[in-house]
């Protein structure tokens, strides 16, 4: 009977760990995930924010910004 508890314990443990890494992991996709966004962002406005002297120089029109 103890050996039962003791793997059933162990086997909780193993869950508690599983789980709470996956979790971990999948906060971090997701903040990775939003960084990228939100530096696409911040790329896309400093785009529209240029003048069109700029663009042309680094050989970009209005029409190619999305």
């Amino acid at each position: 009977m103890d050996c039962k508890r003791k793997r059933g314990y162990c086997f909780i443990k193993y869950l508690l760990y599983k789980t709470i890494s996956n979790t971990i992991s999948f906060s971090l996709c997701i903040i990775k995930y939003l960084q990228r966004v939100q530096l696409r962002r911040k790329s896309h406005l400093a785009l529209k924010k240029m003048s069109d002297e700029q663009l042309k120089d680094i050989g970009l029109t209005r029409d190619d910004l999305p």
